[in-house]
């Protein structure tokens, strides 16, 4: 394997340098690298790790398509540099979006509860202030940058204008999380089974070797902390079992088999 000592952030430059002639979703990209951590040796990248990415991104994207899909060509190209062993790419699944009408009907028979831990949800509600906070300084940049009549040069104007989108945006997305947050009331008494907000040790029935995950909201999920979500394919395989329970993982690449070790809060 060439040059395996590469991190993600030096990969990405050298993805985009070699690729600058082409159009590239370049925050879609930043964003991947920080979500793995760009730190992160290229060699060190795993297929779970990599299946559990379009996770963080939300549904409701419109734009989620492109994103990934982007996410894909970069893997490849990490794959053609021999920095890999295998081309992760074919890991990023990518889900047909519903039709207007289909979803719409979806929205009104029943809306998803989202789970969330109470430290979470507290997370949430800080953003949310701030942000509100954040909207009427930018509305107030805009009403001055306005005072300049010729909009077409506007740049000021242009910019708080859509730092404002953004914001607006993100305040919506928040806004919805916490209105169908289903917040958990477990203790540290509830170790007996799986909940969201658990600590699980894993031992992987073939080669011994555990692992470590604290099962969270999709919002919370933190891959370098061990904090995923509960909905990703671990998440659904643990919740609800018992300590010494075996437990089955589908993945691309196969199943993988597990032992509950521990379960802790």
């Amino acid at each position: 394997m060439q040059n395996s000592g590469i991190n993600l952030d030096e990969a990405l430059n050298q993805y985009l340098n070699d690729n600058s002639n082409k159009k590239i979703h370049q925050n879609s990209l930043v964003h991947f690298t920080r979500w793995c951590g760009k730190d992160k040796l290229v060699c060190r990248m795993t297929a779970i790790e990599v299946s559990r990415y379009p996770e963080c991104i939300s549904s409701s994207d419109k734009e989620v398509s492109v994103k990934l899909q982007s996410v894909r060509a970069f893997l490849t190209y990490l794959n053609e540099q021999g920095w890999v062993d295998y081309n992760l790419s074919s890991h990023i699944k990518i889900k047909k979006l519903a039709s207007r009408k289909s979803a719409a009907r979806t929205n009104q028979t029943a809306v998803e509860k989202i789970p969330m831990t109470a430290s979470g949800y507290k997370k949430l509600e800080d953003e949310l202030s701030t942000l509100k906070g954040k909207r009427i300084e930018v509305i107030e940049e805009m009403r001055l940058a306005a005072m300049d009549k010729d909009m077409r040069e506007n740049a000021p104007y242009h910019a708080a204008k859509e730092q404002r989108g953004q914001i607006e945006g993100r305040i919506k997305e928040i806004e919805h999380e916490l209105k169908y947050a289903e917040v958990s009331e477990y203790t540290d008494n509830n170790t007996s089974k799986v909940n969201m907000g658990n600590t699980v040790k894993l031992r992987d029935l073939k080669n011994g070797e555990c692992c470590t995950y604290t099962l969270v909201s999709p919002k919370e999920i933190e891959p370098l902390k061990g904090k995923i979500s509960a909905s990703s394919p671990i998440g659904k395989a643990v919740f609800n079992r018992n300590k010494g329970e075996q437990i089955e993982i589908e993945v691309p690449s196969g199943t993988l088999q597990y032992i509950i070790e521990d379960i802790s809060f």
